[in-house]
């Protein structure tokens, strides 16, 4: 499956942290459209979805974090974190 570029800003809830938080499982709150870029992930507010995240973003991401972030969509139900989007909010 080819998927054309794409952006989103996601808010969401980690659900699971795999690999020192580098693979999260995010339930989706928010998705909303970035100018100039298709949007992609309106389908997956209210799902569990899997977000790739560059190691140094994080290391926060315990289950239970909200997080908020601009993303990719990659596959069917995967994404990936833009470097240096990821923000953590208590």
């Amino acid at each position: 499956m080819q998927i054309i570029d794409n952006r989103a800003d996601i808010t969401g809830t980690v659900q699971t942290s795999e690999e020192d938080g580098a693979v999260l499982q995010v339930l989706i709150d928010e998705a909303l459209p970035v100018d100039g870029f298709p949007h992609l992930a309106g389908d997956a507010v209210g799902q569990v979805v899997i977000i790739n995240v560059p190691r140094p973003d994080a290391h926060d991401a315990l289950p239970g974090t909200r997080v908020r972030c601009r993303v990719r969509k990659t596959g069917v139900d995967r994404y990936a974190a833009m470097p240096g989007e990821m923000k953590m909010q208590t």
